[in-house]
């Protein structure tokens, strides 16, 4: 089965420092891949490239066969690929239906004179893209809590919603970035089972960031340890948990402040 996503020595420079150096991913249908390590390791850096927020210094990025390094981020998001942020961004004064029926619109084609006329296309559209929301709310269990508005949704509701929102986009790769951030282990276990339950029923794709080792150990098909921009090692969950460059580099810091 050939890559959804292929990325080839990729590299990113801002002035003299080196964020990413030669970062090399495969990622096929269906795996969920976690990208781990400290603290400016150059994760985020990663998926900022992908989805084109920032353009490569070197190297490619192919997503079904198409090069990205020169396509705009909506570019992106309509070929299929839709992240979530570290920092929770969602638009706190609408509610949640709001918010989800916002990234709904992508799939809507009408014209700025349909939506000020109010055309028989503008109506169909609309009441199509008022039924994905709701069904999206229904699937990731928001529903009852669709009037609310964002800012009043507990924490972990508030990163459902946010990845809800990204689903609206109908992404074939979704990017999570540090999706447990914040949370207890309780919450933690809680999402590690809906972020399975996504991959599984919405048939996708997901490269994960994440520091919560349980997550990651619990859910990820493969893990990829990236220290200083470099990648020191691929592998399993266990292979990488036992990997003496990765428990110096990351893992004995984590343990030591447990």
């Amino acid at each position: 089965m050939p890559p959804l996503l292929r990325v080839s020595h990729l590299t990113k420079k801002f002035g003299g420092l080196t964020a990413v150096e030669d970062f090399n991913l495969e990622i096929k249908p269906g795996e969920l891949v976690g990208l781990i390590g400290p603290n400016g390791a150059g994760k985020t850096t990663v998926f900022n490239m992908l989805t084109g927020i920032n353009k490569p210094t070197a190297g490619e990025i192919i997503f079904e066969g198409k090069k990205l390094n020169d396509l705009p981020p909506y570019e992106i998001a309509h070929l299929g690929i839709a992240r979530t942020f570290q920092n929770i961004r969602l638009f706190t004064n609408l509610t949640v239906y709001e918010n989800v029926k916002t990234a709904c619109h992508q799939i809507a084609d009408y014209g700025i004179l349909d939506s000020v006329f109010r055309t028989a296309q503008f109506r169909k559209q609309e009441t199509a893209i008022n039924a994905a929301a709701l069904q999206i709310l229904k699937l990731v269990k928001l529903y009852d809590r669709k009037d609310e508005i964002a800012r009043n949704l507990p924490y972990g509701h508030q990163r459902r919603l946010e990845i809800a929102r990204a689903l609206a986009l109908r992404p074939k790769l979704l990017l999570l970035d540090e999706p447990a951030a914040g949370m207890n282990p309780q919450e933690s276990a809680e999402l590690s089972e809906f972020i399975d339950w996504l991959r599984k029923d919405f048939k996708l794709t997901i490269l994960l960031i994440e520091h919560h080792m349980d997550v990651v150990m619990n859910i990820c098909n493969r893990v990829i340890v990236l220290n200083f921009g470099k990648t020191i090692a691929t592998g399993s969950p266990a292979e990488v948990q036992a990997n003496p460059a990765v428990i110096e580099a990351y893992l004995g810091d984590e343990e030591a402040s447990a």
